[in-house]
């Protein structure tokens, strides 16, 4: 009896070490399975995920961030964090009347690496950008250039005639965070987290 228990508690812990062992873990600034940079490890898997991977190069054009002039109706201080550019981009594509903007081109996104396919790239939130901003541009990493990027965080701005028509962007130039009207152009690098 004695030997089947040991026997079993072998067993246990190995499965358990194996489970442990099987994870990859990726670096801050180095490759991840898309080809591009990682930029956020949260140190643990959950919802899905556990590191952000800036897409390989930015988009080949800049992009207006929406077409539509309406706030997201997310809660600002919500909406800005890590983890919520994937939850923000879906709100900005399913607005009525939607057809344009940085997110759908982020959503559409597809990257060929190592004989697999990554279709799951999203605009990132303004937290999101930053910690790209710092751990990759700052470091000369990611072939960034130093303008503005859009972020897919709105910006609340309760000014008369400018409700719902500012979003967050960050110039990689000096790393701020400011607000622009959401008809202008700006440059996106699409994120995608796993």
């Amino acid at each position: 009896m004695n030997k089947l228990i040991g026997l079993l508690v072998v067993i246990f812990i190995a499965s358990i070490g194996q489970a442990f062992a099987q994870e990859e873990v990726y670096k801050i600034g180095k490759p991840g399975p898309a080809g591009g940079l990682v930029f956020y490890d949260k140190g643990y898997s959950s919802d899905g995920w556990r590191y952000l991977e800036a897409a390989p190069t930015d988009e080949n054009r800049k992009f207006i961030w929406s077409n539509i002039n309406k706030l997201l109706g997310r809660e600002e201080d919500v909406e800005e964090k890590i983890g919520e550019g994937k939850n923000n981009t879906e709100a900005i594509i399913s607005q009525i009347g939607h057809s344009e903007s940085a997110a759908k081109q982020c959503s559409q996104k597809v990257v060929h690496n190592n004989n697999n396919t990554f279709n799951d790239y999203f605009l990132p939130s303004i937290g999101e950008l930053i910690s790209m901003y710092e751990t990759l541009h700052k470091e000369g990493k990611g072939s960034f250039v130093d303008h503005g990027y859009w972020s897919s965080s709105d910006a609340e701005d309760h000014r008369e005639g400018v409700v719902g028509k500012n979003a967050w962007g960050l110039n990689f130039d000096n790393g701020r965070r400011d607000t622009d009207w959401k008809y202008n152009l700006g440059f996106v690098r699409c994120i995608r987290r796993f």
